[in-house]
Parts: structure tokens; C-alpha cells; sequence
């Protein structure tokens, strides 16, 4: 359950020089959000809590925003929930759910970085009474408490039990920061649950700017113990992607591409033939779920972590 922004700003903190953040409220709506001496932009009543000198976001970028919209546009929920259900991901995402989920303390406050959308399988999770989730984005949305940059997350030190950060670590400038961030956040033995892409085309433009092998995927967490690790989308997913994109560069037409390149989706369901070691080659994502340790993984031992 998204809980109202009164019960979590306890745990806020000023992105710019860490101290306590005061929330002055008229009924729901929030009038003023200051540190003591600045006072913090609101947008549609949304406290806008990023240190916009650090940032690649502009502060201006946030004047005329609508509710809902993204810097990269509107995006159908519809369409990516059929195609989540055609090439398997949903499958996926609801199992790595359901083991972060039973791994949880009991009245977990969880950290979704990424959240103007539900993601793929979280709908659960926001009818799950007994979950405290906390969302940010860099939008407004009616399904986030606060807009910020997860390289520098407004979030006390040790506040929150688990995060999870669904397609989001490849739209960053500095992953290893974004991570070094969820950790800070963490509470000692908190959970951490990310999906990222490996054999995608480049999306979302201009904000695209990494992919990851499971291995290096597996390196960024090296703070963190693995409770599970797992492809998300095999070569037949991967194939559809290249085909889609291919049409998309010789027609220039992104809706005529995705029209004819439609039915090559169901390649994605030959991957559920494949075991995951000959997936992981040419798998379209990764998952990771992992929890909070004090020793990291080292250079001479990341190796040991191969699974393919």
C-alpha cells in the first residue's frame, strides 16, 4: 500500500545538505516544504526534492508538467501489460516478488526508485496492506510521495527495508552511485530487488545510457548477498527486439515497425525452452535479489559468481 507522504517524512532528508526537511500541510495538501531556511518547489502538489546543481535535470523542466507524464511521453500500460504476458516477463517478476516478499521483514517500509508507473507484477504489492511502499520518480504521478534523482536519494541513512528498482539502472548517468545509494538507504540485512536489461536496443532516448552482462550485473551488487538471480527474457525475446528495431530503421515508421513486427513476439515464447545457463548469453534482462551485507564481493572473487 502507498502510504500518504505525513507518515514517511520522518525518514526525508534535504538532498543538499542532508539536514531534516519540515512539511507544513493545509488538510492533504501540502502548503511548504523547507529545511529550516529553503524552501523546496512543489509540483502538482509533489515536493520536487533534487539537487538540480548535481543533476542532469533541469529545474525549469518542472513548471509545466502534466500529471503522469514522463520526459520520454506517455507510454500505454495496456500494451506493455500484453507484452509482458506474451514473452514471459510478468512470470518472472512475479517470482523474484514472491521471494523478495517472503524474505521481508513483517510491516516492511519499502523503497520502489522508479515508481510513476506500477511495474511489471507490482500490483500486488500496492494492494498489500501490510507492505508500507514509498515511491519516487523524476515526474509527477499520482503513484509517487516525492520527485527526486536516485543518485542522491532523499532518504535518511538505514530508513527503509527493502528497495526495489525495476528498469531504471540503465536510464542512469552513474549506476554504481545508484547503488551505493540503495545501500546507504538500507537497513542492515534490508533487501534490494533490481530488473535490468542487457540485449535491448537503445529506448527512451535521450536518458539510455548502460547495459549489463548477468555477471556485471551481479558485480554492481557485490555489496550484497544473493538470494536470487535469474534471466528476464531469453534470445527469442531478444530476437523480436532486434527485428522490431530493425524494421523501425529501414521503414522510419515506429508504429508501422511495431505492427509488422508484432507476431515475431511469440518467439519470446521459445525461451521458456531454454535453460538458463544458454540464456544468459543473449538474455534480454536480468534480475537480482539480494540482501544487505558488510563485505563486498572482490576482484579476484567475481568470477566465482558465474552462472553461465
Amino acid at each position: 500500500m502507498l502510504v500518504p507522504i505525513q507518515q514517511i517524512q520522518n525518514i526525508l532528508r534535504d538532498p543538499i545538505n542532508h539536514s531534516d526537511l519540515i512539511i507544513n500541510y493545509n488538510y492533504d495538501r501540502i502548503v511548504t516544504i523547507t529545511n529550516g531556511k529553503t524552501k523546496f518547489k512543489l509540483c502538482q502538489n509533489i515536493p520536487i526534492l533534487i539537487d538540480f546543481e548535481k543533476s542532469i535535470f533541469e529545474e525549469k523542466a518542472y513548471t509545466n508538467f502534466d500529471l503522469k507524464e514522463s520526459f520520454i511521453g506517455k507510454r500505454s500500460m495496456f500494451k506493455k501489460k500484453i507484452k509482458n504476458f506474451l514473452n514471459g516477463s510478468i512470470y518472472n517478476s512475479k517470482k523474484s516478488l514472491e521471494i523478495f516478499k517472503s524474505n521481508i521483514c513483517s510491516n516492511p517500509k519499502i523503497l520502489i526508485i522508479g515508481g510513476g508507473n506500477i511495474g511489471t507484477a507490482m500490483d500486488t504489492l500496492y494492494d498489500d496492506q501490510s507492505l508500507n511502499l514509498i515511491s519516487t520518480d523524476v515526474y509527477p504521478s499520482d503513484k509517487i510521495q516525492f520527485i527526486s534523482d536516485c543518485h542522491n536519494l532523499p532518504i535518511k541513512d538505514n530508513s527503509v527495508d527493502g528497495v526495489i528498482i525495476q528498469a531504471v539502472l540503465e536510464h542512469v548517468l552513474n549506476p554504481n552511485k545508484v547503488v551505493c545509494e540503495i545501500y546507504r538507504v538500507l537497513k542492515p540485512e534490508g533487501l534490494v530487488l533490481a530488473e535490468t536489461p542487457f540485449m535491448q536496443q537503445s529506448h527512451e532516448e535521450p536518458y539510455d545510457f548502460n547495459r549489463f552482462t548477468e555477471l556485471g550485473h551481479r558485480w554492481l551488487f557485490r555489496s550484497f548477498n544473493t538470494i536470487h538471480r535469474q534471466t528476464n527474457g531469453g534470445p527469442g525475446l531478444s530476437l523480436y527486439w532486434s527485428i522490431k528495431h530493425f524494421l523501425f530503421s529501414i521503414l522510419k515508421y515506429k508504429f508501422l515497425a511495431n505492427v509488422i513486427s508484432s507476431p515475431f513476439i511469440l518467439l519470446s515464447l521459445l525461451d521458456f525452452l531454454i535453460p538458463e545457463k544458454r540464456k544468459i548469453k543473449s538474455a534480454n534482462g536480468f534480475i537480482f535479489l539480494g540482501k544487505k551485507s558488510n563485505k563486498e564481493i572482490t576482484n579476484k572473487n567475481i568470477l566465482k559468481e558465474f552462472i553461465g
